[in-house]
């Protein structure tokens, strides 16, 4: 196998800096009569690690409905993830509110699990 060179994308655009303009747009930043001078002026809606942290509960969440029992999967989906009520949920599938709330609870209770299970072997500095 023949190696090849890596370029860093960044070699590929002219150096904006060294032509005298800065990396950052200046504007992004605090002015220095500001009450945090340098500091950003705004930040972003969502931090990368949050999102991966976000997607990486999703997928938890979505493994442990799997192993519901398809009634319970079903509850804990439209009272959860879907915001419905629980006379909503109640009419929709056909069952008394308190055959809802004992689904509700036991499937609660496995994705409760699961996700306790993955914050507790979750690395130092992953959470947080």
């Amino acid at each position: 196998m023949r190696e090849r060179r890596v370029v860093p994308f960044a070699s590929l655009s002219p150096d904006t800096e060294s032509a005298g303009h800065p990396a950052v747009d200046p504007a992004r930043f605090q002015g220095p009569d500001e009450r945090f001078p340098g500091g950003w002026r705004e930040f972003p809606p969502e931090w990368p690690e949050q999102a991966l942290l976000a997607r990486e509960v999703d997928e938890v969440v979505a493994d442990a409905l799997s192993t519901l029992p398809p009634r319970q999967r079903a509850v804990v989906t439209l009272r959860d993830l879907e915001g419905h009520t629980a006379l909503e949920v109640s009419e929709l599938m056909q069952i008394s509110i308190g055959n809802q709330r004992v689904l509700l609870h036991r499937g609660r209770s496995v994705v409760r699990a699961h996700l306790e299970e993955y914050f507790a072997t979750a690395p130092v500095g992953r959470v947080g």
